[in-house]
């Protein structure tokens, strides 16, 4: 009588093993997709400092030349 307890007990429990490598598999995904969002806005803003020192060379050269 007591096995088919511990098989209940243990089904129950392999379930909720189930459920925590699922939410795992999410959180993951999740995170994937945030650094993948991170890289991009980190090229975005290296593009935008890269053409802020352009325009920054562009102006001194403009001066320089006006003197």
């Amino acid at each position: 009588m007591r096995y088919p307890i511990v098989i209940v007990l243990a089904l129950g429990l392999s379930g909720c093993g189930a459920e925590v490598t699922g939410t795992a598999a999410v959180v993951g995904a999740a995170k994937v997709k945030e650094a993948e969002q991170a890289q991009k806005q980190q090229e975005q803003i290296k593009q935008q400092l890269g053409a802020a020192a352009e325009l920054e060379r562009q102006r001194l050269k403009a001066a320089a030349e006006e003197q």
